[in-house]
């Protein structure tokens, strides 16, 4: 692999992580009580806990 097609796929990663990012952002934002339904039928947690737990996710993404 030469040097200009690893700086190609790396940008093609970027553009995948920032476009995930911001995907999953607002709707962290703006979905939290569907989530929190959703998943605290497999998971019981506070709700204060759900949300530390997916602040955490996105930041660690």
């Amino acid at each position: 692999m030469d040097t200009p097609m690893l700086a190609r796929f790396f940008m093609c990663c970027t553009i995948i992580n920032v476009g995930l990012l911001l995907i999953s952002f607002p709707i962290f934002l703006f979905a939290r009580v569907f989530n929190y339904k959703t998943q605290s039928r497999w998971f019981s947690m506070s709700r204060e806990r759900f949300d530390m737990v997916l602040y955490g996710l996105i930041c660690g993404y």
